[in-house]
This record gives structure tokens, sequence and C-alpha cells, in this order.
């Protein structure tokens, strides 16, 4: 067993790490606070704010290497195997806390995937400099081999980052886009209900025996209106309104493909004056 004696090695080791523990902490905690006052966000606004945490984030990245007895006491001349009680898993610890930095900041934090670029490289190249220039307590090969698995991990969670943020967009362009037919298909529509009542005040009343026809209670939904006023179009008039009807359909996606059904002439559930009403399978 190693007896640890508290020399001035050690103190010197100790003290260094302790004022890049205090800078670490006064960072992390400046960025909550500041991050939730709204004018703070405001004055520097979406772009200028992510800019912020970027670099806090990088600021971290720094620090947290800083955080290793092994590296600070050769850093700072000190014999590293006084300082370290187990030097052979201080790179261990500090891959641990450079992964955890990299998937919290790209799971919890809303920012754009190239803003993370900058934390992404200091991961990388951080532990690569402190383990190549500082010298690492491990062999070269297994070195190399951290190396590679925590780039391996950066580079996976911004490749997730990046198509998560490429969902998102299309998600966004998709709704923008079927708000935007829907806004022009009820100004088409409306338009064809204004012509249609401007038609309808031109022509002669209906006889009795058509005005005593009992007529359904108002329409309030939209989709109701689409059907409403075709009692006195011509046949080419029904079938515009219906293909306008059809396109709506599709963009609000109530409208179901034909080719999604398969009908089954055999088992017929009704037949009137408008039609045939037989029994289908939807997708199979």
């Amino acid at each position: 067993v190693r007896t640890f004696y508290p020399d001035s090695t050690t103190v010197a080791a100790t003290t260094a790490r302790n004022i890049f523990t205090i800078a670490l902490g006064t960072i992390a905690l400046s960025c909550a606070i500041l991050s939730k006052l709204r004018r703070f966000r405001s004055l520097l606004g979406p772009a200028g704010f992510e800019r912020y945490v970027a670099t806090q984030l990088f600021l971290v990245i720094v620090l947290i290497c800083f955080q290793s007895p092994w590296y600070v006491a050769r850093l700072f001349g000190l014999d590293a195997e006084v300082v370290c009680t187990n030097p052979a898993i201080e790179d261990l610890y500090l891959l641990l806390s450079l992964d955890c930095i990299v998937t919290a900041s790209h799971i919890a934090i809303p920012m754009r995937w190239f803003s993370l670029l900058p934390m992404e490289l200091a991961v990388c190249m951080g532990y690569g400099l402190f383990a190549s220039v500082i010298g690492s307590r491990m062999y070269f090969s297994s070195v190399l081999l951290n190396f590679v698995m925590i780039t391996a991990l950066t580079m996976a969670a911004s490749l997730g980052k990046r198509r998560s943020e490429l969902q998102e967009r299309a998600s966004f362009v998709r709704e923008v886009r079927e708000k935007s037919l829907r806004v022009e298909m009820e100004f088409r529509l409306s338009k064809s209900e204004s012509e249609h009542h401007e038609r309808r005040t031109t022509t002669p009343k209906r006889d009795a025996d058509q005005m005593s026809c009992p007529t359904s209670a108002p329409t309030t939904n939209f989709t109701g209106l689409l059907f409403e006023g075709m009692d006195g179009l011509n046949d080419q008039e029904i079938r515009v309104r219906l293909l306008e009807i059809a396109k709506f359909g599709q963009s609000e996606h109530w409208l179901i493909a034909p080719e999604d059904l398969t009908a089954h002439p055999s088992r017929m559930l009704g037949s009137g004056g408008f039609g045939m009403v037989m029994a289908a399978s939807y997708h199979g």
C-alpha cells in the first residue's frame, strides 16, 4: 500500500487544481444565470447567444482538461508520480468527463449544429495535445486508441445532431407548405363562393317546389362549406369544384387515394340514386 503525504509538490498541484475548479464553477454558474435573463438574451440576439454558449462550452472543455492531477503536475513541472495516487486511470477520468460534456451539449442544449463545432474540436484536440505534448502515463498505443474512440464518439454525436436538425427543418417546411396550401385553397374557394353568389343573384328565383325542399342546417366548419352551393352549378362547374375539393383533401390528408383501397363488389352494402355502397379494404 502506497502512503501519500501532502508535501509541497502535492500542495502546489492541489492549489492549481482548485484554481481551475473555481474558474470552471464560475463559468458554469454565470452561464446558467445569464441564460435565464431575457434582457441579456434579447441584447445578444439568437445568433449572439449561440456564440456566447459555444464560447462557454469551449472554456469548460479546456478547464476540464486541467482538472487531471497528472497533467496539472506535468504542466507545472512537478513530480506527477507523487501527486497522483493512481495515475493509470487519470486518462479514463478525463475521457469520461469529456464524453459527458459532449453528450449533454448535443442532447440538452438547443443549439445549431455548426455552433457546437468549436467545442467538438476542443474535445478531440484537447485530449490529443495533452496526451502527446504534456505526456500521458499510458502507453502510446493506448493513447492512440483513446484518441480514436473520443473522436469517433464526438463525430457520432455531431452527425446525430445534424440529422436531427435536418429533420426538424424538413418538418417545419412541410408544416409551412401545408398551411400555405390551406390558405391558398381557402382563398380560391371563397372567390368561387362569391362568384357563385353573384351568379345566383342574377338568375330567376326557383319555383315553389324547389323552395319548399328542406335544407340542412348552416355549416360552421370549413370542410362543410366546401360542399355547399353546388346545387345551382352545371356539370362543368361541379367538376371544377370537385377537383378543387380533391386538391384540398389531399393537402389536408383526409382524402383517401384510390390506390389505397381494394373494393369488394361481392359485398354490396346498399345502393340508391346517387350510386352504390360496397365494402372495401384500406391498405389490405
